[in-house]
C-alpha cells in the first residue's frame, strides 16, 4: 500500500462502514458502453486458463510492497486452481514490474491492453499513486476492469477513469470519519467529545473531519464539539488540559506528534480525566511508548490504516498491526477474492460481466459511486505486550 510507508506519503502509499451502494440505470449503460469491446473479445477460448494481470513496483525502493502483493497472489491462486479453478477453468496471474512510476506504468497498460493479444479478465495493483492514475486509462478504453489494490491517495477516484476502474482499499483522508465512529463508541450515544490538535494542517483536517461526521451522526444536526489547540514544542499544556476539564468529556480526540501526546496524557491523568482518549496514527511510535510508559493502557487508542473488507489473511485481534506491506498484500488478496466471486457469478467470464457484478451491491462487500471500497480506512488499536493491536 505504497500509502502507509513511513517516507513514501501518498504518491508512495502504494486502511466501517455499512450500506448498500445503490447505482443508477444511467451507469450500468455506461459499463456497457465501455465494455462493448471487452465481451466482443475473448480470452483465449472457452476452455483456456483465465488471465489475471498483476502490475508492481517489483524492482527498485519500492519493491517490498510489489513482492508481498505478489505472494499473496501467488498463494490465492494456487488455493483457487486446487479446489476447481473458475468454472473449472484454471487461473493465471501475468505479472509486471509498473517501477512504481507513471510513464513505465502507463507503457505497461497500453502493452496489455493493445490487440492482438487477447485482454486479460482483470488487472489489480498499481499501488502507487501516480503510477495507477497514468495507466487506469488504459485499461478503461480497452474495456478492461481494473482493481487498484493498496492504493489510498484520494485522488485516484476523485479523477476516476471510468466505472471499470475501483479501489479495493482505504482511503487516506478518511481517517477523521472512522475517528469519529470510534469516539462515539467510546462516549456513549450522548457523552461529550473533545479535540486537541497541534494547530498543523494535517492534525486540524483530521480533527475537523471528525468533528463533521459527529455532526451528522444527530439528525437535524449538532453543534460542534469543542476544538483546542495547542503549540508543538512546549512542556506545558496545563491551560488546554484546565479547558478538556471544562467540557467534562466522554472521549477525546488527540491529533499531533507522540512527544505532544505524551505529556498531554501525563497530564489530564494527573488531574483525573479519565475519558479514554484516542490519537490519530502519527502516534503509534516507540517514542510515545517510552514516554507514556504504563499510561498506554486500555484507555488509550491509535487509528491505524488496515486493510480493505475481511479476507482469510486478516489479522485476528491479538495479532500486531500490519505494516504498509502486509496491508497492501492482504488488499491484492481481496481484490483477487472479489475477481474470482464475480467471475463465478457472472453470465461469463468476461470483464463486461464482472464490472456488471461488482459495481452491485453484496451483503458484505460494495463499492460506492466513485468505485470506491466501502469499508474501514482507519481502525483503532491498543499497546499490547509491546506492540500495536487491532480493537475489534
Amino acid at each position: 500500500m505504497i500509502a502507509t510507508a513511513p517516507t513514501m506519503k501518498h504518491e508512495a502509499r502504494p486502511g466501517l462502514r455499512s450500506g448498500r451502494v445503490l447505482l443508477s440505470c444511467a451507469l450500468f449503460a455506461l459499463i456497457a458502453g465501455a465494455t462493448t469491446q471487452a465481451a466482443a473479445q475473448t480470452h483465449a477460448g472457452d476452455g483456456a486458463a483465465l488471465r489475471i494481470v498483476f502490475a508492481a513496483p517489483l524492482s527498485g525502493r519500492h519493491a517490498a510492497i510489489g513482492l508481498a502483493q505478489r505472494a499473496a497472489l501467488d498463494e490465492t491462486i494456487a488455493t483457487i486452481n486446487t479446489g476447481g479453478g473458475i468454472g473449472g477453468r484454471k487461473v493465471v496471474l501475468d505479472a509486471h514490474d509498473d517501477g512504481c512510476d507513471r510513464v513505465r506504468a502507463a507503457t505497461l497498460a497500453r502493452q496489455i491492453t493493445t490487440p492482438p493479444a487477447p485482454p486479460p479478465l482483470a488487472v489489480i495493483g498499481h499501488p502507487c499513486a501516480s503510477a495507477a492514475e497514468a495507466a487506469a486509462p488504459f485499461y478503461q478504453q480497452a474495456g478492461v476492469v481494473m482493481l487498484a489494490a493498496g492504493n489510498r491517495h484520494p485522488g485516484f477516484t476523485d479523477r476516476r477513469a471510468g466505472p471499470l476502474v475501483f479501489r479495493v482499499s482505504g482511503r487516506d483522508d478518511r481517517q477523521g470519519d472512522d475517528a469519529a465512529q470510534r469516539l462515539r463508541a467510546l462516549a456513549g450515544k450522548d457523552g461529550g467529545i473533545v479535540m486537541l490538535h497541534d494547530r498543523t494542517v494535517m492534525a486540524r483536517a483530521i480533527t475537523g473531519a471528525a468533528a463533521s461526521a459527529l455532526m451528522s451522526q444527530v439528525a437535524g444536526g449538532a453543534p460542534p464539539p469543542p476544538s483546542i489547540g495547542i503549540v508543538a514544542g512546549e512542556t506545558d499544556y496545563a491551560r488546554a488540559v484546565h479547558e478538556v476539564a471544562a467540557a467534562r468529556p466522554s472521549a477525546i480526540l488527540f491529533a499531533g506528534f507522540p512527544a505532544e501526546a505524551a505529556i498531554l496524557l501525563r497530564q489530564l491523568r494527573a488531574v483525573g480525566i479519565t475519558a479514554p482518549l484516542l490519537m490519530s496514527d502519527a502516534n503509534a511510535t516507540a517514542e510515545i511508548a517510552a514516554h507514556a510508559g504504563s499510561l498506554l493502557d486500555a484507555s488509550v487508542e491509535v487509528m491505524l490504516p488496515v486493510a480493505a473488507f475481511v479476507t482469510a489473511g486478516e489479522p485476528a485481534a491479538d495479532e500486531p498491526a500490519s505494516g504498509p506491506e502486509g496491508i497492501a498484500a492482504r488488499d491484492a488478496r481481496s481484490a483477487l477474492d472479489l475477481v474470482a466471486a464475480a467471475a463465478r457469478a457472472a453470465n461469463a467470464p468476461s470483464s463486461a460481466e464482472l464490472a456488471r457484478v461488482l459495481a452491485a451491491s453484496t451483503e458484505n462487500r460494495s463499492f460506492d459511486a466513485r468505485g470506491d471500497a466501502v469499508t474501514a480506512s482507519f481502525a483503532p488499536h491498543r499497546r499490547v505486550d509491546g506492540a500495536w493491536r487491532r480493537v475489534r
